[in-house]
């Protein structure tokens, strides 16, 4: 199994290996406890991976009193120019498939 890497530009993991809805649970109440009760923009790609991890990210942000923009499927782009011209936004988590030179998933 590869090992979860966290770093300035999210966690980057294998989604059903290191990067498991319990693990979201876990960043996303991290998140949440930062930022208070936001509200907290939530955004993704359309991989099958990005539903499955939306719904642990919003429940456990939720939990944690956390108000969640969802904006649904759109482009990290999109997502990063919505909390910038919303100064009520407090931050972003953008779910998004990528393949790194190790082959891991972030």
């Amino acid at each position: 199994m590869k090992a979860l890497r966290l770093n300035y530009n999210g966690c980057h993991g294998i989604v059903g290996e290191s990067l498991t809805p319990a693990f979201a649970i876990q960043y996303a109440n991290a998140v949440g406890t930062y930022f208070g009760d936001g509200p907290i923009v939530l955004a993704g790609d359309t991989r099958a991976s990005t539903s499955l991890l939306r719904l642990a990210i919003t429940s456990a942000l939720i939990s944690c009193g956390t108000r969640v923009v969802d904006l649904g499927v759109c482009p990290q782009p999109v997502a990063q120019f919505h909390v910038r011209q919303h100064p009520e936004l407090r931050g972003g988590i953008y779910i998004v498939y990528e393949v790194d030179t190790a082959g891991a998933v972030r």
